[in-house]
């Protein structure tokens, strides 16, 4: 594990991300599903802009899309205050606004 500390407005992060998701969090992880069940993803900024910059694409470009039109929210609708925060999370005052935050960085 590394920790940076840096000015990111005059040095970029760079290197290869590898990341990996898992879309049902409740679900166990086995060796027989496993192969379905976790995502894996390389970031490659290595070369250009930097890590900040590049995950900024993914969050507009991969990410944003389908989870604005996502119709599953599980049990956060039926909770009482469970369509504030859905509108919350997706309007321009939380995710939105981190994107803009991340590209402001780059």
């Amino acid at each position: 594990m590394r920790l940076f500390i840096a000015d990111l407005s005059s040095v970029a992060l760079t290197g290869t991300l590898i990341y990996f998701t898992k879309s049902k969090p409740s679900l166990i992880l086995t060796d027989l599903n496993i192969h379905n069940e976790v995502n894996m993803g390389v970031i490659n900024a290595s070369e250009g802009e930097g890590l900040l910059s590049v995950l900024h694409g993914v969050m507009q470009n991969a990410v944003y899309p389908p989870i604005n039109v996502a119709k599953d929210w599980g049990k956060l609708l039926k909770e009482p205050c469970g369509h504030e925060v859905h509108d919350n999370f997706l309007g321009e005052s939380t995710t939105l606004q981190y994107m803009c935050f991340c590209a402001m960085l780059c």
